[in-house]
Formats: C-alpha cells, structure tokens, sequence
C-alpha cells in the first residue's frame, strides 16, 4: 500500500516530464537552429569585413604606391607625368599634395630657365658693349700716343711744334673719354633694362 502512492508519484512525474520533453525538446532545437543562424550571419559578416577591408587596403596600397613612383620621378627630376587621382580619403589627397608639388616645382623650373636665358643674353649684350667700349678706348689711346710721338720727333728735329691753343689735345682727348664711357653707360642701362 505504501508502493502505489509512490508509483503514482513517479508516473506523474514521468507524465509531467514527458510533457515538459516536448517543448524542451522543441526548445533545444529552436535554440541550436538560431545559434547555426547566428553563427552563420557572424561568419558571413566576418568574411564580408574581412574582404571588405582587404580591398580598402590593397587599395590603399595602390596610391600610396602611386605616391611613392610619384616622389621618386620627382627626386629624380622628372616632373612631366601627371598623376590619376581616385577618391577623397588621405591617400588620394597626398597623391593631390604630390600632384601640387610637381606643377610649382614645374613652375620654378621654368622660371629658372627663363632668367637664365634672360641672364645670358644680357651677359653676352653687355660683353659686346664692354668689348666695344675697350676697342674704342685702345684706338684713342692708339691715337693719343701717335700725336704725342710726332710732337715729340718735331721738337727733336727742331720744328716748332703744333699750336693748337693750350689744352687742345687733352680736352679732345677729354671729349673722346667721355664719349666711350657715355657709350658704355648707354650699353649697360640697355642691357639692364632688357632692351
């Protein structure tokens, strides 16, 4: 007698856990088949981000080894290729900084050039205007020289000499000087002024 309250006791928990098995059952399946969703979208994310991040960075890559070539035509002094520039992130804008550097220094260079040019034209304009203005100084001096000697052999062979008032020869000479050296002045503001 003792016996069948117990045997009841345990058929109706073996009916309550027979009842309460269903839905766990239910339950545990439920729960298996959202973690292999989960688990499936988390890998589907981690691959999408890894892939995603791998093409940003070969991306970044590419301009950055754009940028390099880029500085390296430029250290090496050739400034004639232009770059291709894609996107807005901070490797575009150094490939754009590169791309600035290169049409200023393009610029000086130019620049350079140019009053170099300029510089050696005035050089050679002043040189002939230097040369001539020498040329001219030796012929008066050539002059000079010969008046002076033909006074000193009249005076030796005891013919009088020129009298052309006092002065005469110094202040031709005079003029002459001051001629060259206006001609010389005229020369170098010419050249100066780029005329």
């Amino acid at each position: 007698a003792y016996n069948k309250p117990v045997d009841d006791l345990y058929a109706l928990g073996q009916s309550a856990l027979t009842a309460l098995d269903e839905p766990l059952v239910k339950r545990r399946d439920s729960d298996r088949q959202r973690l292999v969703l989960m688990s499936a979208g988390l890998l589907a994310l981690l691959l999408g981000g890894g892939t995603l991040a791998t093409l940003i960075m070969l991306r970044l890559l590419a301009q950055l080894a754009m940028a390099m070539a880029a500085a390296e035509r430029i250290a090496k002094g050739d400034l004639t290729h232009t770059l291709d520039i894609v996107g807005v992130d901070e490797a575009a804008r150094l490939l754009q900084a590169l791309e600035r550097m290169q049409m200023n220094l393009r610029s000086t260079v130019t620049q350079v050039l140019s009053s170099s040019e300029r510089l050696a034209t005035t050089s050679a304009q002043l040189s002939a205007v230097t040369d001539d203005a020498t040329r001219g100084v030796q012929r008066q001096s050539a002059e000079l020289d010969q008046a002076a000697t033909a006074i000193l052999v009249r005076e030796q062979r005891g013919q009088p000499g020129f009298d052309l008032g006092p002065g005469h020869a110094r202040g031709q000479h005079h003029q002459r000087v001051a001629h060259v050296d206006h001609r010389v002045e005229s020369g170098a503001e010419k050249v100066v002024g780029g005329h």
